[in-house]
């Protein structure tokens, strides 16, 4: 779960060792982003849940330069690395005018649930920066706050006054096609980018990827489903010569030729899929059901190649009957459990929160 510090490699990642930069399990710290200075490759910076790390000896001796909760992202100013700038818990925007030797609090979101941040930056237009900001959920107020607070934009290398909200609200880029108020996966999901060639070429990744034609004023929904992509999006990077745009997601992999209008999987049947839970059939056919880390419930035999999705999202237990093995179950991570009674499908719920609540066995 915790992070051992910063490893360095010499021979290209075959070997590793450990830098001065070294933390225990029980120091409960971990890293959110290693950044190398685009010039002067001995300097590197590293955003922690303590803060923000500098060396200039190519990770030999390290130094904290920021204390504080949470630094999710960091990057230099394009075409002028003196430029650094950092996103921080709370809506909070640093900057630094020395490669990131110190840093001034520029920005300050005024919502008290502003959470999470990630930033943008294009050498198109290289003193333009981006923000996007999650919000924490409010359990007093549920009806009425959004997660996505919204994106920010400056044309002044994020001075203080310069900062203007676009889009915010809805679209809520945190779930799903953006429809709901409530997203859970503003510290999960997030992140942003900006085309290198058009500085008004945005996207923003929560659990599916949305883009910008006005930098970032209006958001337009890429459906995983239509568009074929992997949900669950943690960096989205454009390639130096901006015709090309990667996507990591918790399915691996996915790259577009048309700035997200269509997505290609560079996954090659990589066998990596995490199962947490599996269930063998008793019966002849020996029919299988399997759980995967946030690549839903799959359902097969030992004959076949293939296994088709019995269900989506986070699959987590399941079972067969021993004693009447065309009944199955499945589940995922938030107590929803499916039933089918044909032998695979189809699977149809039988047990969820609203279901509890609606018995008044949850409150």
């Amino acid at each position: 779960k915790y992070s051992t510090g910063v490893l360095k490699s010499v021979d290209g990642g075959i070997t590793w060792t450990i830098t001065g930069l070294k933390w225990k399990e029980t120091d409960g710290l971990f890293g959110y982003k290693l950044l190398m200075h685009p010039s002067d490759f001995d300097i590197l910076l590293v955003a922690a849940k303590d803060g923000i790390y500098y060396t200039d000896d190519a990770a030999k001796t390290w130094s904290k330069v920021l204390s504080t909760n949470y630094v999710y992202d960091i990057e230099f100013m394009p075409n002028n690395p003196l430029v650094a700038y950092a996103g921080v818990s709370g809506g909070k925007f640093y900057k630094s005018t020395n490669s990131g030797v110190s840093w001034t609090l520029k920005y300050d979101n005024p919502n008290p649930l502003a959470d999470r941040v990630g930033i943008a930056v294009t050498p198109d237009n290289s003193s333009e920066v981006f923000m996007m900001i999650g919000n924490m959920n409010d359990v007093n107020q549920v009806d009425s706050s959004y997660t996505f607070n919204g994106i920010y934009y400056s044309d002044s290398t994020g001075e203080t006054g310069s900062w203007v909200r676009r889009a915010s609200g809805l679209p809520n880029v945190f779930i799903g096609d953006g429809s709901k108020l409530i997203g859970r996966q503003q510290r999960y999901d997030h992140s942003l980018a900006v085309s290198p060639l058009d500085s008004k070429k945005l996207v923003a990744g929560g659990i599916s990827i949305w883009r910008s034609d006005d930098s970032g004023s209006n958001l337009i929904y890429i459906n995983p489903d239509v568009q074929n992509y992997h949900v669950d999006i943690h960096e989205l990077v454009y390639a130096p010569s901006g015709n090309i745009l990667y996507a990591a997601t918790d399915g691996g992999v996915y790259k577009s030729l048309n700035n997200g209008d269509t997505w290609v999987s560079l996954n090659n049947n990589f066998p990596i899929t995490q199962y947490y839970r599996i269930s063998v059939s008793n019966s002849s056919s020996i029919e299988i059901l399997g759980g995967s880390q946030d690549n839903g419930t799959h359902f097969g035999n030992s004959s076949s190649s293939t296994f088709e999705l019995a269900f989506g999202a986070d699959g987590t237990d399941n079972a067969i009957s021993k004693s009447h093995p065309a009944f199955m179950y499945v589940s995922r991570d938030d107590g929803t459990f499916l039933r089918s009674t044909t032998g695979g499908f189809p699977f149809q719920i039988f047990c969820s929160e609203s279901i509890l609540e609606s018995q008044g066995i949850l409150v």
